[in-house]
C-alpha cells in the first residue's frame, strides 16, 4: 500500500470538521495538523459548528492526540511534515492561503469556491501554473453519488432527451453560524449565489454546458446586509429545454435543508427529493437506484478518496473538472447577479474557439509485441523497443499476460518506459490475449472476478508505463478456435460485462487509463450500432472503442464502423482480410498489410473526417499460416512496418 497523505487543515467550521472525520476514517490519510483561531475548537470542543446536511454529532469532545495545532494557518502551511493542505476558510482568503501553500511545496484542496470573483479565480490559475504540485476544489455536487448517476443516464442517452430540468438548493438561515458571522457579509461570501447556490451552477454546467443566457430574480439584502439570499434562474440554451435553478438562505431557520432535483426525459424523469432517489419510467415502472455506498455515503467522501488516489500515484486530479471550468461557473453566477441587477436576460459571450484547419495528419504508427516477440514473451520489452527502433516506428504496442508479466512490478515498468524515452519510441497502447480465456462477460462469478482483477492490474501496470489507452475485450458469446470455452447468452454477456466494467470504470478514470473495446471474432457487438449503444450507456470518456479495421470484414466495411462510432474510437488495430465467396475463416488474415480487401484510403479517408489523431498499431498475426503460424517473424514485422509508413504517411 502506498503512504498514507499527509493533511494539515486550516479552518475548523462545518467544511474543515467534515473533512477532519471523513480523513479519520480513510486508511490513506493521515492527518498531522489543524490550525483555527479559536482555542476551544483545536480542544475538541466543536459544539459552536453547525451546518446544513450531514452533520456530525459536536456534543461530544473530538480527541485531538497526536495532532498539531495551530492559531495560523500560515504557520502550519510551513510545517514540512505535510503534504497537503486542506482550506476550509472564508471565501475572500482562499486566495491568500492558496497561494501561500502552493510556494511552500504543498498539495491543495480548496472547499468551493474557487475565489470571491472570476478575475480572482483566474489570477489563481495564473499563480497554480508557476507550481508543480496540484489544486483541487471542492465541487463535491459533481462527485455527489446521486448527481453522478444522473449524469451518467443522461449523457448515455438511455432516457432520451431532456425536455426540462430543475435543480432546487435551499437552507434556512444562517446568520451566526460562523466566524465573525462572515457569511452575512456579502462582500465576504458573495451572498447564497456564491456560498451555496453555485453547486448547482457548476453541475447545470457540468451536464448541459456553457448556456447562451440566463435570466434571473433575486431577493436582496434580507438576510446578509446587501447581498443575494434567494435567486431563481432559467439557463437558455436554444435547444426547447427548459433548464431551471433555485437556491438561497432565506427561509427561518429551522426549515428543513432542501437538495433535490428532477430532469424530465423523453423516456422518464430522474428524481431526487425528500422521497428519495428515483428513476420513474414513461410505462410508471420506478427504480429506486442505490447508488452510496457505507463507506462513501457523499460526494465530500468521494471527491477526498480520489483527491488523495491522485496524491498517492502522482495523477493530476482533472477527472472530473478543469480549473477553467470553474471560472466559467463563477461567471455564471456574475451573469445572474447582472440579470437581477438590470431586470432583463443576459447573454453571455464565450471565448470563440480557434477555427479548425484542415491539416495533413501524422499519425502515430506503433507495432504490436506479438509479431516481434511471439505469445510465450520470451523477447524483453528493451529488445522489442529496440526492434520497434530500428525499424523506424513511432511506437511499439507491448502485451500483458506475456511479454509484461502479471507480477510486474511499478519499478520494473518505469525503467522499460524510461527506457523506450530514451529512444524515441513512444507507448501509447497495451494489448493482452488474456480474455480468451478468462472473460469480463462470464456466466461463472468465480471467472468474472478473477477477470476483473486482472484488469484492474493492467491498468495499473498501464499507468507506471504511462500508457493512456489498454485493448479490452468486454466478452464473448463463444471462442471459435477453443471448443473447450462454453458458449454463453448474447443477453448474459451484455449484462456481465457491463457490470463488470462498470466495477472497473472508477479506477481507471481516477488512474487516467483509458478502456477501449476491441470489436473482435466473438460473436458479440456485432455491429457499430451494437458497439456504440453498449458504449454509451455508461456516459464516460474513459471507455471507447479499440477500432479494428481487419476484423469487421467478414460483416461489413471498416469506413461505416468509423462513421458510425466517431469520437468513440480511442485506438486503431490495422491489418488485412482476404473474404472467400462473402464468406471466411481466421484464414482471411494475411501476411501481407497491402493484400487483401480493406480498402486503405477509404479507411484514412473516414478517419480523416472524424479528425482521428490516435496511435494506428499494426497486429500482424497471420493466421492464413495454419496450421503452421509461428511467431515471431522478424521479416514480416520489418515488411509491415515498411507498409505502414507507405499507408499511413
Amino acid at each position: 500500500m502506498a503512504n498514507k497523505v499527509k493533511i494539515g487543515i486550516i479552518g475548523l467550521g462545518f467544511m474543515g470538521t467534515t473533512h477532519f472525520r471523513i480523513y479519520q476514517k480513510n486508511e490513506k490519510a493521515n492527518i498531522i495538523a489543524v490550525s483555527d483561531i479559536d482555542q476551544k475548537k483545536l480542544s475538541g470542543d466543536w459544539s459552536s459548528v453547525s451546518g446544513n446536511i450531514g452533520n456530525g454529532k459536536n456534543t461530544a469532545l473530538t480527541d485531538m492526540s497526536g495532532i498539531i495545532t495551530y492559531t495560523d494557518g500560515l504557520e502550519l502551511i510551513r510545517d514540512s511534515n505535510i503534504d497537503v493542505v486542506d482550506i476550509c476558510v472564508p471565501t475572500f482568503l482562499h486566495k491568500q492561503f492558496i497561494t501561500a501553500a502552493l510556494e511552500s511545496g504543498k498539495h491543495v484542496i480548496c472547499e468551493k469556491p474557487l475565489a470571491r470573483t472570476s478575475k480572482e479565480a483566474e489570477e489563481i490559475i495564473r499563480i497554480a501554473e508557476k507550481y508543480d504540485k496540484f489544486l483541487m476544489i471542492g465541487m463535491c455536487i459533481r462527485f455527489w453519488p446521486e448527481y453522478q448517476y444522473a449524469y451518467k443516464v443522461v449523457k448515455s442517452g438511455a432516457l432520451g432527451k431532456v425536455v426540462s430540468a430543475t435543480f432546487k438548493r435551499v437552507s434556512p438561515n444562517i446568520s451566526g453560524n460562523a466566524w465573525n458571522n462572515w457569511f452575512m457579509n456579502s462582500e465576504n461570501s458573495g451572498g447564497a449565489l456564491l456560498d451555496l447556490h453555485i453547486h448547482d451552477v457548476d453541475f447545470v454546467r457540468y451536464l448541459f454546458g456553457n448556456p447562451k443566457s440566463v435570466t434571473a430574480f433575486g431577493l436582496r439584502g434580507f438576510r446578509t446586509d446587501a447581498g443575494l439570499d434567494h435567486v431563481v434562474a432559467q439557463y437558455e440554451y436554444g435547444n426547447g429545454s427548459l433548464i431551471v435553478l433555485e437556491g438561497g438562505w432565506a427561509p427561518s431557520k429551522g426549515t428543513p435543508f432542501e437538495m433535490s432535483f428532477q430532469i424530465i426525459c423523453e423516456k422518464g424523469t430522474i428524481r431526487l427529493s425528500e422521497s428519495g432517489f428515483k428513476v420513474i419510467y414513461e410505462n410508471g415502472k420506478i427504480e429506486e437506484p442505490k447508488v452510496a455506498s457505507a463507506n462513501a455515503p457523499t460526494g465530500w467522501h468521494v471527491e477526498l478518496e480520489y483527491f488523495l488516489e491522485c496524491i498517492q500515484h502522482n495523477i493530476k486530479p482533472d477527472a472530473f473538472y478543469t480549473l477553467d471550468e470553474l471560472v466559467d461557473s463563477i461567471k455564471l453566477i456574475e451573469a445572474e447577479e447582472k440579470s437581477i441587477e438590470l431586470k432583463k436576460t443576459v447573454e453571455i459571450r464565450y471565448k470563440n474557439p480557434k477555427p479548425k484547419t484542415r491539416k495533413i495528419i501524422n499519425y502515430f504508427k506503433a507495432i504490436n509485441y506479438w509479431v516481434l516477440g511471439g505469445f510465450d514473451g520470451k523477447k524483453s520489452a528493451f529488445e522489442a523497443i529496440d526492434d520497434a527502433k530500428e525499424m523506424e516506428m513511432d511506437g511499439i504496442e507491448l502485451t500483458f499476460g506475456d511479454c509484461l508479466k502479471e507480477d510486474i512490478t511499478e519499478d520494473e515498468c518505469k525503467k522499460i518506459a524510461k527506457y523506450a524515452s530514451d529512444n524515441g519510441i513512444g507507448l501509447k497502447t497495451l494489448a493482452t490475449g488474456y480474455y480468451w480465456g478468462c472473460s469480463l462477460g462470464s456466466d461463472d462469478e468465480i471467472e468474472r472476478k478473477k477477470a476483473i482483477m486482472f484488469t484492474q492490474k493492467y491498468i495499473e501496470v498501464a499507468h507506471w508505463l504511462g500508457v493512456k489507452k489498454i485493448l479490452v475485450v468486454p466478452g464473448a458469446v463463444d471462442v471459435a478456435w477453443d471448443e473447450n470455452r462454453p458458449v454463453i447468452g448474447y443477453k448474459t454477456v451484455w449484462e456481465n460485462a457491463t457490470n463488470s466494467l462498470m466495477e472497473i470504470l472508477p479506477k481507471a478514470k481516477r488512474w487516467g487509463v483509458e478502456i477501449c473495446l476491441e470489436n473482435v471474432w466473438n460473436k458479440f457487438l456485432l455491429s457499430p450500432i451494437e458497439m456504440k449503444i453498449f458504449l454509451d450507456q455508461f456516459g464516460s470518456d474513459i471507455i471507447g472503442s479499440y477500432f479494428d479495421v481487419g476484423n469487421v470484414m467478414l460483416t461489413g466495411y471498416p469506413e461505416h464502423w468509423i462513421e458510425i462510432l466517431g469520437e468513440n474510437i480511442k485506438a486503431i488495430h490495422v491489418k488485412n482480410f482476404e473474404r472467400e465467396d462473402c464468406a471466411g475463416v481466421l484464414h482471411g488474415f494475411g501476411d501481407n498489410l497491402t493484400k487483401g480487401d480493406v480498402n486503405f484510403d477509404r479507411v484514412k479517408d473516414a478517419l480523416s473526417k472524424i479528425d482521428y489523431h490516435g496511435p494506428i498499431t499494426a497486429e500482424m498475426i497471420p493466421f492464413s499460416r495454419l496450421p503452421d503460424l509461428s511467431l515471431p517473424d522478424m521479416e514480416l514485422a520489418r515488411q509491415t512496418a515498411v507498409k505502414m509508413k507507405e499507408i499511413f504517411q
